[in-house]
């Protein structure tokens, strides 16, 4: 394989960090851990042909297909928890955004005071009395202004922070929807196999039950021993077994993908009898593309970007804060007073404050949030390579099942032949029935596995359109 002489991850992480204001020493730092070599090509090839990957894949496979996948991706569950977290992830955003906005105030009190009605007889020690208590009535009104006027870039860290972790969330949510469409078209794949196989089964079924049909005729005649009667019986036995278990496997697979579209448990899809035209054959751009359209991918780069904003925060936390304050009041002992200009009273005033010591606490944050940008970086190169694992690994998979394709329908073309003629040896009396019932058995494989690899040749395409970042629609 050519590899290309690197950095090109550190390219795409370190051009959202500047677009968000990461300072030198955290672009520095990113640079150095993300430097690795990243493949200029993909080793293996296939067709031309880039139709899923411009447009979207979910439309290739027929308009049944499509509809299940629009039903997924409307009642899915983790689609739901993905799209709240992309409403708490705004929300928190604009917390942020409100953060660097003064805070504005307004208050208003009264007060109303009666005095107590002395007692007859009464009074208190002192010939104090209660009823020389006057009446006072006190109101205030005002208005109070607060703005931490942000010198240090907090506040501006923590939007920075805040708008990659929106983005990140957004690209999961994409990631989500296309992991479902494509589970989604993988249990439509399984369930016509399914039911492919429960037919081939049954076929076998049917063709064991005339040769038993057969033998029994050819034993009654003195024709063939009872071993071959016994044999006969046994395969067929053995062929109505296999009925359950494919039936089995056909409810099976409709449940999985009643789960997967929100049905379960109606038990009332309908597979098709046969799979759907395989489309042509993805060839991708270069691993870099990759980088770009993936939403996985995406949403670790803005993890990246998060994580710095968040170490950026923490060391401008260690600088002092500047906060302006100014204030408008106004009180009387009537409300008409309040308007009285001789009630009113300005203030204005300012704190600057600084932490002389903290036990360490700011270092530690900042050491911290360092760790946690050292994670996010590990976490996005590793995941980067993973991406061009599952593409090499569906591209070769994909291949390989195209190479058998051939090679599986000459196997089944061949035992069929071979079985055509040994029955008819065996009618004549030339040849044994375990030869037959062998063939027989060998055909049956022949034909599962071609039903399987034409199922597989489908999901595999799939697997690597989800690989590339195809989107769905």
């Amino acid at each position: 394989m050519k590899h290309a002489a690197a950095s090109m991850l550190a390219t795409l992480a370190l051009a959202g960090c500047s677009a968000l204001g990461l300072n030198a020493d955290a672009s520095k730092e990113a640079e150095t851990r993300l430097s690795f070599e990243v493949p200029a090509s993909w080793e293996s090839r296939l067709a031309a042909g880039d139709a899923a990957l411009s447009a979207g894949w979910a439309d290739l496979y027929g308009p049944q297909l499509s509809a299940l996948i629009d039903e997924a991706l409307a009642n899915n569950p983790d689609l739901q928890a993905s799209a709240a977290r992309v409403e708490q992830a705004e929300a928190l955003l604009a917390q942020s955004r409100g953060a660097i906005w003064p805070m504005v105030q307004a208050s208003f009190s009264g007060t109303e005071a009666e005095p107590l009605e002395e007692s007859s007889g009464g009074g208190l020690p002192g010939g104090f009395s209660l009823s020389s208590l006057n009446a006072m009535d006190q109101y205030n009104a005002g208005v109070s202004v607060n703005w931490d006027t942000d010198l240090r870039g907090v506040n501006r860290a923590d939007i920075r922070a805040s708008e990659a972790q929106l983005e990140a969330s957004r690209a999961i949510l994409e990631a989500s929807r296309r992991n479902v469409a494509a589970a989604t078209a993988l249990a439509w794949f399984d369930a016509i196999n399914a039911h492919r196989q429960l037919e081939l089964t049954r076929r076998t079924e049917t063709a064991l039950e005339n040769t038993n049909e057969l033998v029994g005729q050819l034993f009654e005649h003195g024709a063939v021993a009872r071993r071959d009667l016994v044999l006969s019986q046994a395969d067929l036995s053995s062929a109505r077994d296999n009925v359950l278990t494919a039936e089995q496997g056909v409810r099976a697979a409709r449940r999985a993908l009643e789960v997967l579209i929100g049905r379960y448990p109606a038990a009332e899809i309908e597979t098709a009898a046969q799979l759907p035209q395989r489309p042509e054959t993805l060839s991708p751009d270069t691993p870099l593309e990759l980088l770009r359209r993936r939403p996985d991918l995406v949403a670790a780069e803005y993890d990246v970007i998060a994580s710095f904003a968040s170490a950026d925060r923490a060391r401008a936390a260690r600088w002092p804060s500047f906060t302006l304050s100014g204030g408008f009041t106004s009180s009387g002992m009537e409300i008409d007073q309040l308007s009285d200009p001789t009630s009113m009273a300005v203030s204005l005033g300012f704190q600057l404050a600084q932490s002389l010591f903290d036990g360490g606490l700011r270092q530690s944050q900042v050491d911290a949030a360092d760790a946690a940008s050292r994670q996010a970086i590990a976490a996005y190169g590793s995941a980067a390579l993973s991406a061009f694992s599952d593409v090499e690994n569906a591209r070769d998979q994909l291949a390989t099942l195209e190479a058998r394709e051939g090679v599986l329908k000459d196997i089944l073309a061949n035992a069929e032949e071979a079985l055509e003629l040994t029955e008819l040896r065996y009618r004549a009396g030339d040849t044994d029935l375990l030869d037959v019932l062998a063939l027989r058995q060998r055909v049956f494989a022949a034909e599962r596995m071609v039903i399987a690899n034409e199922s597989a040749l489908l999901q595999s395409q799939i697997r690597l359109y989800q690989a590339l970042g195809g989107p769905v629609r």
